[in-house]
């Protein structure tokens, strides 16, 4: 939810002043689309991590201290990964657009809902994701 509210207020502030958005060109809505989908990647994930690593704290499972491990190093590459994954989506998204609906013309408000909605169901993925590979990273081996 969060990021579909920060995310769609960030398109409005990026669209709100112009008439129109498209798929390709000047007005073209990859060009926030692309950063965004890479932080919002990387940032929910080390964030679900963060998340997964208390609930197994909270459910009493032995994790592993700074220095037990590199899970510090490893968090922060998955995290990075998970971002390259959302740049390839948006790539994939924006090839796609281009070829299927080359001269589609959206209203910035419709823009600022689409995004919202998107980046809100990406973001949950990522970071559920994220919690399930916490415990991979945080507790010890058995």
């Amino acid at each position: 939810m969060i990021n579909a509210v920060i995310n769609g207020t960030i398109a409005w502030w990026v669209f709100g002043g112009d008439e129109f958005v498209t798929t390709s060109g000047q007005a073209s809505i990859f060009k926030m689309l692309l950063p965004m989908m890479t932080i919002e990647a990387s940032v929910t994930s080390y964030f679900g991590l963060a998340s997964g690593r208390a609930e197994l704290r909270r459910r009493g499972v032995s994790i592993r201290k700074a220095t037990d491990s590199n899970w510090t190093r490893l968090a922060l590459r998955y995290s990075f990964t998970q971002g390259a994954i959302g740049i390839l989506i948006c790539l994939f998204a924006m090839l796609s657009a281009s070829v299927l609906i080359p001269t589609i013309v959206l209203k910035p408000q419709l823009v600022s809902m689409i995004v919202g909605l998107i980046s809100g169901v990406l973001g949950f993925i990522f970071h559920s994701k994220a919690v399930i590979q916490a415990e991979h990273f945080f507790s010890h081996p058995k």
